[in-house]
């Protein structure tokens, strides 16, 4: 039999609007709450609608939560022209290599992105991409972001060896992620 794969609207009781989708990929349900607050259930592709309304109901509380945390995040704008932004670019490089130098990390590239989803990332080839918007963080996550990814040049993934790495030469890394995650927002 085949499955049609499910792309469909809901409106729950104090949740509100609920997009419900199938995926080939999807090997778990999973929830996401989007930056605005909108709520994404993915089931895979095998499971019907009314597995993802039983997931929903039962993590009901955890989405309020989740939803109230996302209007209180401040939602960036990148209005910069492209003279701030290359004086931005210059800064930034020239505060990367500093921080590769005094803590032994070494990187290949830095390219900039306007992304909307992270940071910054760290290729295999210890290609370091950092994200337009970290131009409206304060300095020192913008520190903490640039240390994040080159602790990727050495440790390629998120185990505990990795962030016991990033709080060596990032001292109060988790109350900064936390801080990044609860309070901004890819615009």
């Amino acid at each position: 039999m085949i499955r049609e794969l499910i792309n469909d609207n809901i409106q729950i009781d104090e949740i509100g609007p609920v997009l419900i989708k199938s995926s080939k990929k999807a090997k778990h349900a999973r929830i996401s709450i989007n930056t605005n607050g909108k709520v994404t259930v993915t089931i895979p592709y095998y499971l019907k609608r009314k597995h993802a309304l039983e997931f929903v109901n039962s993590k009901k509380e955890w989405i309020i939560r989740g939803k109230i945390k996302a209007s209180k995040r401040q939602l960036l704008r990148l209005n910069l022209s492209n003279n701030e932004l290359k004086v931005f670019w210059k800064n930034s490089e020239r505060r990367i290599t500093h921080l590769s130098k005094s803590y032994n990390f070494e990187f290949n590239e830095l390219i900039f992105k306007t992304l909307r989803s992270r940071w910054g990332s760290c290729s295999s080839n210890n290609i370091i991409c950092l994200n337009n918007f970290l131009y409206c963080l304060p300095d020192y996550l913008q520190e903490y972001v640039m240390l994040h990814e080159l602790v990727h040049t050495k440790v390629k993934n998120h185990s505990r060896q990795f962030w016991n790495e990033l709080e060596s030469v990032c001292e109060d890394s988790k109350i900064k992620r936390k801080e990044l995650r609860d309070n901004y927002a890819l615009g």
